[in-house]
């Protein structure tokens, strides 16, 4: 290190500093420098014309100027009819400059630069001459350091130290081996493609390319690595983006796309138990032979602390060939602390390929710690979109599934599923679905394990029921084989008022009698039909005279088709009975009064109903095998469909 004199300093000749300097006074210079490390300078930099043409970033605490000492002005050492940016780095407080330290003289072409605090470069022409400029120089952060297209990262790497900023060229640079970050450093491309669903060879910005086998383009393995802005297309077996060691922290890796096409088992991005932000990032990993998996992260023995994997915006498409193929992984395998996946706004596709294409897979060994959480994603997996181990788990926050084929333990929190939710069950291990707010599904929900609800499943499926009313029927016109049920409006014994009333239809058990109703059927009918009545007997029965039987059909008519209404019959046109009985317990409701229930299944006896048809739906009673004895009559009738 130069002994610097406490005062002024004025150096004749060249000026080259390797090390850390400080100069409490000012500093002048009149031959060239070379400052490939840190300078502090208490007073002014004064600098001959074409000096300082290396300077390097550090970290300003207030501003510097760089003095031409000819005309006075601020230059940044280029040549007198150019200039080269050199912007520093760091987050130190200081001063600014006006519009008042900078105005235009004459036809002068020196070019000038101020560096703020926030590391921002700021170019202006000349000043005038009799203006004193005066600042500081912390040069205490790390520097920014250029690397070129024809540079070899690694060797960049190995030579910067904590701090420093690497900042690649716009271009590809061919790597033959992984580089391996070992320090705190930034390493910033020139822009990334920004690839979505499907693989595209980078045309602008940085690409790091690979065709060697089994390697992997970044392995970090030091805390607060932070990559950002380039892409990644590598062709070799087996090969990896992005891969941690073991517990690190602070990693940010921001804009990049990684595109893997190979065969072997090759992996975007690997994490072992390591605090990582993935922000605005893409993949696309394809084997052609072997699994392929987009992002894993996972604990195991070698794990000391729990570890949380933030996504923000990430999308990315995997294709497998044999195996499996994964888009997310999040697996913890023999060990005590927990891993955490958060999928924000995320997107992944998981191609048909393999056995088992699940979009997100979570799981563990033993231990049931592992977590994903997925909020507002959308989850597409060619076998499953979801697959959860154990008691591991998925929660599911506004989210769509779009294939809705889940397996496992899984928490749906506003989540959206647009067909059938279905939850199997694995051997012996029982799978169950859990819902613990308001859900809505938009189609069937099937659970063959169990189902949990804390809050409400709001289904835009179901169930719906016409209310066909006893008062509203139409009755057969008396004619053989169109017997007339008797309506009746029957007032209860009883010898205390008010008496109850109510309408009933009253089937006699020897001569079959009709009754009939006519509806439209409702916009939103998907399928299916069946016939709810509710009934006493008039009549007390033994044991052998206990069943009750009826029978429905139903003809639909839709509009402008080729079906006369003057001639509408309900077994000419096509309407097929069908049957429906109960079977009356001696003891109870055998004894007249008591209210039964029947149902009629029309499903398979429908004649091409649709939503819009005008329907005649008829009732008679089944005298050949009902052995009731007696009147029966019927209270309500009500016709049910899925919609």
């Amino acid at each position: 290190m130069i002994n610097w004199d406490s005062n002024n300093s004025y150096i004749s000749g060249d000026l080259e500093i390797g090390g850390n300097e400080l100069v409490d006074g000012n500093l002048t210079v009149s031959g060239s420098s070379n400052i490939i490390n840190n300078l502090q300078v208490g007073g002014s930099l004064i600098a001959d014309h074409n000096t300082l043409s290396n300077l390097q970033g550090g970290q300003a605490n207030e501003y510097y100027h760089l003095i031409d000492a000819e005309h006075g002005a601020l230059v940044d050492g280029g040549s007198a009819d150019g200039y080269h940016t050199h912007p520093a780095s760091g987050s130190g407080g200081g001063g600014t400059d006006t519009l008042d330290d900078v105005c235009e003289r004459g036809a002068e072409t020196d070019q000038a630069i101020t560096v703020n605090a926030s590391g921002s470069v700021f170019t202006s022409l000349l000043i005038p001459e009799d203006i004193q400029v005066e600042g500081n120089i912390d040069w205490s952060g790390g520097n920014v350091i250029y690397v070129p297209l024809d540079g070899d990262i690694q060797t960049y790497v190995n030579n910067a130290e904590d701090g420093d900023t690497l900042v690649l060229a716009s271009g590809e640079y061919t790597i033959t081996s992984t580089i391996t970050i070992n320090k705190q450093l930034n390493i910033v491309g020139q822009g990334n493609t920004g690839f979505v669903t499907f693989p595209v060879t980078p045309s602008h910005g940085t690409l790091i390319s690979s065709s060697t086998a089994s390697l992997t383009a970044f392995q970090i393995d030091h805390d607060n690595v932070r990559i950002a802005h380039l892409s990644i297309d590598l062709t070799g077996f087996e090969s990896r983006g992005v891969v941690t060691n073991w517990n690190l922290q602070g990693i940010v890796l921001t804009n990049i796309d990684v595109t893997i096409n190979c065969s072997g088992n090759p992996e975007g991005f690997k994490f072992y138990s390591s605090d990582v932000v993935m922000r605005n990032l893409t993949f696309y990993i394809t084997s052609t032979y072997g699994v392929a998996i987009g992002v894993r992260v996972y604990n195991d023995v070698s794990t000391t602390r729990n570890a949380v994997v933030d996504c923000f915006n990430v999308t990315g498409t995997v294709k497998g060939s044999i195996g499996a193929a994964l888009g997310f992984l999040c697996g913890n395998y023999n060990c005590v602390y927990t891993i955490t996946l958060n999928l924000n706004s995320c997107r992944v596709v998981c191609l048909a390929g393999t056995p088992q294409d699940w979009a997100i897979y979570v799981g563990s060994t033993v231990t049931n710690n592992s977590i994903v959480n997925a909020y507002l994603c959308i989850i597409n997996g060619s076998d499953y979109d979801v697959y959860v181990d154990g008691g591991n788990q998925l929660n599911l926050y506004g989210s769509i599934l779009v294939n809705n084929k889940v397996f496992g333990n899984v928490t749906y929190k506003a989540t959206l599923a647009a067909g059938t939710i279905v939850a199997l069950t694995s051997g012996s291990v029982l799978k169950s679905l859990r819902v613990q707010n308001n859900e809505l599904i938009g189609g069937n929900l099937e659970v063959k394990g169990n189902l949990t609800v804390d809050g409400n499943i709001i289904n835009n499926s179901g169930i719906k029921t016409i209310l066909l009313p006893v008062d509203s029927s139409a009755l057969g016109d008396g004619s053989t084989g169109n017997k007339a049920a008797q309506l009746a409006l029957w007032t209860s014994t009883d010898t205390d008022n008010p008496k109850c009333r109510h309408w009933i239809l009253r089937f006699d058990d020897t001569i079959q009698e009709h009754a009939y109703w006519q509806f439209d059927i409702p916009s939103d009918y998907v399928s299916g039909g069946k016939l709810r009545l509710k009934f006493y007997m008039e009549s007390d029965q033994i044991n052998d005279e206990k069943a009750v039987g009826f029978q429905a059909a139903l003809q639909a008519v839709t509009p402008l088709d080729n079906i006369d209404m003057l001639t509408l019959d309900l077994t000419n046109e096509g309407g097929n009975w069908a049957s429906g009985s109960c079977t009356l317990n001696y003891a109870n409701p055998s004894l007249k009064g008591r209210l039964c229930e029947m149902i009629i299944d029309m499903s398979s006896n429908l004649n091409s109903v649709a939503a819009g048809d005008f329907v005649e739906m008829g009732l008679r009673r089944d005298v050949v095998k009902g052995t009731a004895i007696g009147d029966v009559s019927i209270v309500t009738a009500k016709f049910e469909f899925n919609y």
